[in-house]
């Protein structure tokens, strides 16, 4: 299970002297049956204070069948442009090779995943709409416009 191996990684890492924060991502389930999300999209599981420099990197720990969210892939993405360590873990032994090896990002599947096509689309921003257009509101936005326009063309100066 995720949380057996994570609790691995976390014990190897601290008996190891390196930093571990856990960010508490994912989805909790209550007792009346609903979900609750706890921290943000595509945040890894685990932050670590890498010893001897104390550089940080990010680990996200996934079950040997698992596969990474779109968004996950999309951070991980970031990460390994910015040449942030970032690490998709399955067991102890990917955390010790990463140790060793700052190149080393996890199992080639999940490697491969960060890197394929996302089926994300990118940020378009909708075009300005004018709340007071059509509206009392809109007149007295022009005078207003207009006058404070001529005062600062006769003073020099905008008033304030």
């Amino acid at each position: 299970m995720e949380r057996d191996i994570q609790h691995g990684i976390i014990k190897h890492l601290r008996l190891t002297g390196h930093f571990v924060l856990k960010t508490g991502a994912g989805l909790i389930h209550t007792q009346d049956n609903r979900l609750i999300s706890m921290g943000s999209a595509g945040q890894t599981d685990l932050i670590v204070g890498i010893k001897p420099d104390w550089i940080m990197g990010w680990v996200e720990v996934k079950e040997p069948s698992g596969s990474l969210s779109e968004k996950q892939r999309l951070v991980f993405r970031d990460h390994d442009t910015n040449k942030r360590r970032w690490l998709v873990a399955c067991d102890v032994e990917d955390v010790i090779e990463w140790l060793k090896n700052p190149s080393y990002h996890g199992k080639e599947r999940f490697v491969t995943q960060v890197f394929t096509n996302i089926k994300h689309r990118p940020y378009v921003p909708k075009p300005y709409k004018d709340p007071f257009k059509g509206t009392p509101y809109e007149e007295m936005r022009d005078y207003r416009d207009k006058r404070t326009a001529a005062e600062e063309a006769r003073n020099g100066l905008p008033p304030f």
